[in-house]
């Protein structure tokens, strides 16, 4: 009973001290997904990810029927625990997956499907999928686990849409958002904060729409600024940093904008708050060449300087995020064995 209750004070303090967000905004085809990462770890690496290379899910103590895949596409995605284990990303052909905690989180139950950890759930889908209904697809044949959290999930693809995915009492809750619906996600439930917005002003109800750092807050704000979105006075991608703006708090590290409809991803970081741009147009996804990657925290030249990938920079990157992990009292039972292990995962990334 004392565990039940540690580890649900431990998933209300990540929904409230490291809370994060993510939205849609579009006007006559152009299409950016916004996100803030509000963490306590700013480094990462951005990878980018071959199109025809064979993986697999992660097999730890956690794992004992691990699922294996080819990968359709190529992606750029944010690795902040390591290379193979991304927190977001956009792949190829536009399809954007980022994810947030929400506590109350059940995953699917153990059966005859293989399994997946949670994170690395989000590099198997931008490796495969195209639109949101394949996302949902996807369930038929692989199932989600714990590994580090609990997450949920915000995708959007190039058709317009947008998916929530939450896992509730063991099920997967999809919600297909189309252009015309409230596209955000904070730390609630889609449903319920879907529900919650009716109250307010714009969306049906009375109530003014105040701003404050709380998950209800941040999917009012967010909806009420895409809403009100005027092309005439600012383009998109400027208006979706406005959004993030608004909705960031002192934790936030990262402001992300993922430019679909061009295939670009804007980046600010909170030591580097000057715009940075991976166009998508400059890069190469053949299964010939080796992983490349580069450390987030750089600037416009630099990070776009990818470089092959590196075992002992690897291993460093997920080291210091351990460290962090128990310097804020979460005790996930990393060994150095484990963090080897996850180090030299992607070297079982190869071609058929």
């Amino acid at each position: 009973m004392k565990k039940v209750i540690l580890l649900f004070i431990w998933f209300l303090v990540i929904n409230e001290v490291f809370p994060c967000s993510a939205f849609m905004i579009q006007n006559n085809g152009a299409m950016c997904i916004g996100k803030t990462l509000d963490w306590m770890c700013e480094d990462a690496f951005l990878t980018i990810n071959r199109r025809g290379i064979r993986k697999s899910s992660y097999i730890s103590s956690k794992s004992n029927n691990p699922f294996f895949w080819v990968s359709k596409y190529g992606s750029v995605t944010f690795n902040p625990n390591g290379v193979g284990f991304c927190s977001g990303g956009m792949n190829e052909v536009g399809l954007v997956v980022e994810e947030s905690s929400l506590s109350g989180t059940e995953y699917p139950s153990p059966d005859e499907r293989p399994e997946i950890g949670e994170i690395q759930w989000i590099q198997f889908i931008l490796d495969n999928c195209a639109t949101v209904e394949e996302v949902i697809e996807t369930e038929a044949i692989i199932r989600i686990r714990s590994f580090v959290g609990a997450s949920h999930y915000f995708v959007g693809d190039r058709n317009g849409n947008a998916l929530t995915i939450d896992c509730v009492d063991g099920k997967m809750v999809y919600n297909i958002i189309p252009s015309n619906g409230v596209q955000v996600l904070t730390n609630n439930r889609y449903n319920w904060s879907r529900k919650n917005l009716k109250n307010y002003q714009g969306f049906g109800g009375c109530l003014k729409i105040y701003d404050n750092s709380s998950s209800k807050s941040r999917f009012r704000v967010a909806a009420s600024m895409i809403k009100n979105y005027n092309p005439e006075e600012a383009n998109i991608s400027d208006y979706s940093f406005s959004i993030l703006d608004k909705i960031s708090q002192d934790v936030t590290v990262w402001r992300i904008v993922y430019d679909i409809e061009n295939l670009m991803i804007h980046i600010k970081t909170k030591s580097r708050p000057n715009r940075r741009t991976i166009n998508f147009s400059n890069l190469k996804f053949d299964a010939d060449q080796p992983i490349l990657f580069t450390r987030l925290n750089q600037d416009e030249d630099e990070i776009n300087s990818f470089r092959e990938y590196s075992v002992e920079e690897n291993f460093e990157l997920f080291s210091n995020v351990v460290k962090a992990w128990k310097q804020a009292g979460w005790n996930l039972h990393f060994r150095d064995q484990d963090i080897k292990d996850m180090a030299e995962f992607p070297l079982t990334f190869v071609k058929p």
